[in-house]
């Protein structure tokens, strides 16, 4: 893990990654306590495209079947007949699916070796892309308290008292394959740009989370165990506020009030439920 260090009060965090053996992964994620991040297994129609993908000629072409999921996919031959105008003709090589955990072919079987293709599935079935791997690396960054800011699409922002929980498995991820790449650049917040895009983000994230919590209390589709559950969302969001509070050093009170909006909502819209399921009295004659 490549670090730079002045004056810290948190890191930057952005990766280059590599396919990565999936059990290796899942063994990492556990050893720290964070197996219930493990990534899935890899579909068997992503990986079989794959596999063709590397098995094919320089001329060929991989197409999916209509519902490739359960026919499978069908290499072509390319081939130039029309220099000038830029045309080409298309004929088919031949089929590929995945049937009980295997590669079976379809019409020019003779010519392929199957037992390469099949080797080459079971590679791809067993690795988690680059792209998965960084979606799991995020979900652990947000799962920490005080949680990662985005600041920009694969950059995030991490505070100093959560940087020990990220350390073990950015080195662990490292050494999975050389492939892997986690940068975290130690910053400090007196630095007026990043104490922009860190406060920028953070505004970002509980408007968007309150807005959705008002969506929903709005939407008038709720029960009072539903809309209770969404007033303690609303009160985690004044902890995560509270939380930056101290971090930034600065006060957020335009963050709360717009919190507290939503509480309010909250609050009236138990009210009309209470009053909705409240029997009706028979009237009386006295």
């Amino acid at each position: 893990m490549q670090t730079e260090t002045f004056s810290p009060s948190g890191v930057i965090v952005n990766w280059s990654l590599t396919a990565t053996n999936r059990l290796s992964l899942i063994d990492l994620f556990e050893q720290h306590g964070y197996g219930a991040f493990a990534p899935p297994v890899t579909g068997d129609s992503v990986a079989l495209k794959k596999a063709l993908e590397q098995y094919k000629g320089k001329s060929q072409i991989v197409r999916p079947h209509k519902r490739p999921g359960v026919n499978g996919y069908e290499v072509v031959n390319e081939e130039r007949i029309a220099k000038r105008c830029g045309a080409n003709s298309y004929n088919h090589s031949f089929s590929a699916w995945v049937d009980e955990g295997k590669v079976d072919i379809g019409y020019g079987a003779a010519a392929v070796d199957t037992q390469r293709l099949n080797q080459l599935f079971q590679q791809e079935k067993a690795l988690v892309s680059p792209t998965a791997v960084g979606e799991r690396l995020g979900q652990i960054l947000d799962s920490f308290q005080p949680k990662a800011r985005t600041l920009y699409p694969g950059t995030r922002w991490l505070p100093n008292k959560s940087v020990p929980l990220f350390e073990p498995i950015a080195k662990g991820l490292e050494g999975l394959d050389d492939g892997n790449r986690v940068r975290c650049l130690v910053t400090t917040l007196s630095d007026p740009e990043t104490f922009r895009d860190v406060k920028e983000s953070l505004v970002r994230d509980i408007m968007k989370a309150k807005d959705d919590i008002a969506e929903r209390i709005a939407s008038g589709d709720l029960s009072e165990a539903q809309i209770s559950n969404q007033r303690e969302k609303s009160l985690a969001l004044h902890g995560e506020i509270e939380e930056y509070e101290t971090i930034l050093n600065e006060g957020l009170s335009d963050l709360h009030a717009a919190v507290a909006e939503v509480e309010r909502a909250a609050t009236h819209a138990t009210l009309q439920v209470a009053a909705s399921t409240m029997p009706l009295l028979a009237p009386q004659i006295f």
